[in-house]
């Protein structure tokens, strides 16, 4: 996590929850974040992943708004490829407290292109 996104956003100075097995962590801001269309407090970072944990919305709902296409596997998120190693992903989590939340956002296919490497705070868009 870079330093300046620690620094100028206080909920990413340390996870709300971390989970294992798959690796992720949970964090919870003090401001809503906007991505898609959708809006959360609740961001979720997996190693290659950055995503909104939304509530109130089903996971069908979500893949038709972002015409994403599911996979035919159920264990694998519905995406859609935006850029050369980038997709928008929507899936639920088999985790207790993510259950009831749609997550959503981008999955970066090539280590080199993940985020928050080389990110910074302002590839956020807070809402007002």
């Amino acid at each position: 996590m870079p330093a300046d996104l620690e620094a100028s956003v206080p909920g990413f100075a340390a996870p709300k929850k971390e989970f294992t097995l798959p690796s992720m962590d949970l964090y919870s801001l003090e401001k809503p974040i906007s991505a898609f269309g959708y809006m959360s407090s609740e961001v979720l970072i997996q190693p290659g992943r950055i995503l909104l944990a939304i509530s109130g919305t089903n996971l069908d709902a979500v893949i038709k708004s972002q015409e994403l296409t599911v996979a035919d596997m159920d264990i694998l998120p519905a995406l859609k490829q935006v850029g050369l190693n980038t997709a928008i992903v929507a899936f639920r989590s088999g985790q207790e407290d993510l259950a009831s939340k749609v997550l959503l956002g981008c999955e970066y296919q090539m280590p080199e292109a993940a985020w928050p490497i080389g990110g910074s705070v302002d590839d956020l868009k807070l809402a007002q």
